[in-house]
Formats: C-alpha cells, sequence, structure tokens
C-alpha cells in the first residue's frame, strides 16, 4: 500500500495523464485509498466464482480437451478450489496426470489432500454413536493416508455446520458437500437420528 505522500503524487499523474497512458490499481483494501484518488478511477468488485460457475467452467474445458471426468469429481475440484479459476484449472491438470483413465473423485481427494465425504459421514456416524475406538482407528486411517488433522478438523466443523443449515431448511446457504446428491443420500439416514444439541 503506497504512503500518503506516494498517494498525492499519483493523483497529479492522475489529474492530468498521459494521453497513451492507463493506470490500472489492484488492492485487497481499497477502503486504505483516499477518496480523492477513488473518485477519479473506475471501480471493479471482483468477487469468487461460485461452486456452480466452476463446475460448468470446469465441464467446459474437460469437454474441450477430451478429459473423461466424473460428476463427483468436478464438484469437488470446485469445492478444493474455493472459488479461485485458477486454482481450479491447477488441480484438474494435476488429477488428469494422476489419473489413469477417468478422473474420479478418490483421484481428487488424492490430489488436494481433501478428507472425501464418506470418510466424513463414517467418522461422524461413529461419534454419533460414542463408538470412540472405531472413532480413533478412522482418524488414525486418514492421518496414515497422510490427510492432515487441521483439514480433517476444518471438514468436520463445515460438516456440522452444512448439517445444522439443512436440517434448518436453509439448502442454499449449503457451500460445499450436499450439492453431491450421492452424498446427502447417505446422510440422510445420518440427520435422521442426529438433533440439534448433538451437533
Amino acid at each position: 500500500m503506497l504512503s500518503t505522500a506516494a498517494f498525492n503524487a499519483l493523483l497529479k499523474t492522475l489529474e492530468e495523464p498521459p494521453a497513451y497512458v492507463i493506470f490500472v490499481l489492484a488492492t485487497t483494501e481499497p477502503h486504505k485509498i483516499p477518496a480523492t484518488i477513488l473518485s477519479r478511477c473506475q471501480r471493479f468488485d471482483f468477487k469468487q466464482f461460485t461452486l456452480n460457475e466452476l463446475k460448468e467452467e470446469l465441464s467446459f474445458v474437460c469437454s474441450k480437451e477430451n478429459i473423461n471426468i466424473t460428476e463427483d469429481a468436478l464438484y469437488a475440484i470446485a469445492e478444493a478450489s474455493d472459488g479461485g479459476m485458477r486454482d481450479a484449472l491447477s488441480i484438474l491438470d494435476q488429477a488428469n496426470v494422476y489419473a489413469t483413465d477417468e478422473i474420479t473423485i478418490d483421484d481428487v481427494d488424492s490430489v488436494t489432500g481433501r478428507i472425501s465425504n464418506y470418510k466424513l459421514i463414517e467418522l461422524l456416524k461413529s461419534l454419533k454413536e460414542k463408538d470412540s475406538s472405531k472413532s480413533i482407528y478412522i482418524i488414525n486411517e486418514l492421518i496414515n493416508m497422510g490427510k492432515e488433522t487441521n483439514r480433517l478438523v476444518s471438514g468436520i466443523i463445515q460438516f456440522c455446520r452444512d448439517i445444522l443449515l439443512y436440517k434448518s431448511g436453509i439448502e442454499s446457504s449449503i457451500k460445499y458437500i450436499y450439492i453431491i446428491m450421492k452424498s446427502l443420500l447417505i446422510l440422510q439416514t445420518v440427520l435422521q437420528q442426529m438433533n440439534y444439541s448433538t451437533i
């Protein structure tokens, strides 16, 4: 971020710019730019891509590049990229190299270190049933597979958040896994056994 003196110097240039010059200012902290500068700029606010936008673009790229990929894998890549198109395309490229034939959700999980939805459901069920030995076994299995503990914790938190939203009927706010219908069908049995206090 520029200092106040630097902004004042820039202001003079912005007021009387050379005809052949176009300034492009990019920042993640627009609130720190003085009003005198902002008033002389056209402002464009960029936002993250939605899950569906990412999935559609990935599907388009796969069709153009003749890449075989499952629907679940497309959603998994879109989820892992966290709204970034460049990250999504990078993950797709890595998964394509890693996969033997068709890119599956297991390939995406291996490339990104993402925790499988099915493993999360299995772990959540064991926690609900207070089966500590099975819970420890699943966690140990995930760690032995090279999964990071912070990813496991954030995955469980996201999972429980989405369950709360789903049980509240706020499906539009569910960001990740429940767009994948296979996971949703498996999850139904867990939801029937869980209440808000349990979650």
